[in-house]
């Protein structure tokens, strides 16, 4: 990164000194972000074993959530509210009967 970056021209004394934390905080984030690849993606860093691991752990976590979010805002709709009342065949009932005591499911 660049040592350092010039304010715009023109910014008064209170406008400069809130640009100048702005740039700072975000090159801390960088930093950080950078470190973080660098700690995931090189296995001669120490402790990237582990690193990777926690991630991939996280990221299963995760795509755990969304399904189960996604499965729950499912049972939450009124076509499965319906469906649970009998007024909506669903997969295998026809009618609300199943379709193995109307002979289609052998």
């Amino acid at each position: 990164m660049p040592a350092a970056i010039a304010p715009p021209a023109g910014l008064s004394a209170p406008l400069r000194l809130a640009d100048e934390a702005a740039v700072f905080a975000a090159r801390q984030c960088a930093d950080r972000i950078e470190a973080g690849i660098r700690l995931l993606t090189d296995p001669a860093v120490p402790r990237h074993e582990t690193a990777l691991a926690a991630f991939r752990f996280a990221n299963q976590a995760m795509a755990l959530q969304r399904r189960h979010t996604a499965i729950g805002r499912l049972r939450a709709s009124p076509m499965a509210k319906a469906r649970e009342d009998g007024g909506v065949p669903g997969p295998g009932r026809v009618h609300g009967r199943t379709e193995r005591f109307n002979g289609l499911v052998r």
